[in-house]
């Protein structure tokens, strides 16, 4: 934490709520890149959690919040989740980080917090409007998905196009229905990692205490958790499709988590060979943007397990 001689940081607060506020307040004041900017907002509060410690930083987030009720009907349905999640991760994160705990267990601890937040949330709010649940989040997707074909139609193109994208929004919404909550753990997933991440990197930038990750390109998940994969793959093959959608949706989330797995094989063999950062970038941009890379990547982190391509497994014993 930064070092303090006495009396209240005033400056730091004043520079901390303006930061934090516009991270709070971009989803629903800056168009399309507000939402992404959102995302980042516990990297904001872990920052000034760090730099002011417990006292002054809930202090920034407190204002910052303030300010954003005021902005509340800016933000649409669904913003009281954001706001609890923004809320909450950035001192989820700096207490994980006083602990010392590993990425995985920071990772997955808060993956799993904002796992339990967000069922919570979707079982108040019904209780609160007496629908279903499921039913209500798969009808808001499908609402999304509906707005986006409508988007199309004003652009005069052929019948047989617009038939074809409607068709295809028909087998679309049939797979939502079935596959949402391991999309949304997943996207979880990513959510933190993203900002455990790069939250290290600028604490480690700004010369702030930082997790202490040591060398992320030899990091591996437990071995133990391969018989979730093992479950899922069994679940998916039964012929009933309730065990199905639910080893799916633990397909769904297990390929996110050896995906990252697979990206630090490849950070080990780019570091190894000592490959440019640019080089790097351009490789990672590739891996992301190719919907076969990613699943190349996520199964070279799955069968790491016995493979142990890295050799690190050996080097230990």
């Amino acid at each position: 934490m930064e070092e303090r001689t006495g009396g209240i940081p005033w400056k730091g607060i004043l520079r901390g709520t303006m930061v934090v506020s516009f991270f709070c307040l971009s989803p629903g004041t800056i168009p399309i890149l507000g939402s992404i900017i959102g995302i980042f907002t516990p990297i904001a509060t872990l920052f000034y959690l760090v730099k002011l410690g417990w006292g002054y930083g809930l202090a920034v987030l407190g204002i910052a919040l303030v300010f954003s009720i005021f902005l509340w009907p800016l933000f649409g349905s669904g913003s009281e989740y954001f706001f609890v999640e923004i809320l909450i991760l950035g001192p989820v994160l700096f207490s994980f980080l006083k602990r010392g705990f590993s990425i995985t267990k920071t990772v997955g601890y808060a993956t799993g917090l904002l796992l339990l937040l967000l069922s919570a949330y979707l079982i108040l709010w019904g209780i609160k409007t007496g629908y279903n649940p499921y039913q209500a989040v798969v009808s808001e997707i499908n609402r999304g998905m509906e707005s986006s074909l409508r988007f199309y139609e004003p652009l005069n193109l052929p019948k047989t196009t617009v038939g074809a994208m409607r068709d295809a929004l028909q087998d679309i919404k049939i797979l939502v229905a079935r596959l949402w909550p391991g999309f949304a753990a997943a996207s979880l997933l990513v959510l933190v990692w993203m900002n455990v991440w790069l939250g290290d990197r600028i604490l480690e930038r700004y010369g702030l205490v930082n997790f202490q990750f040591g060398d992320l390109s030899q990091w591996s998940l437990p071995d133990v958790l391969v018989w979730l994969v093992i479950l899922g793959a069994g679940l998916a093959l039964l012929p009933y499709p309730g065990p199905q959608t639910v080893g799916t949706n633990l397909l769904i989330f297990f390929a996110m988590a050896y995906l990252f797995q697979g990206l630090a094989i490849v950070s080990f063999y780019l570091k190894k060979y000592g490959f440019s950062r640019f080089k790097r970038i351009l490789l990672y941009s590739l891996i992301w943007i190719q919907t076969y890379m990613i699943i190349i990547v996520a199964l070279v982190g799955l069968f790491d397990i016995w493979a142990d391509f890295r050799r690190l497994k050996k080097a230990a014993d």
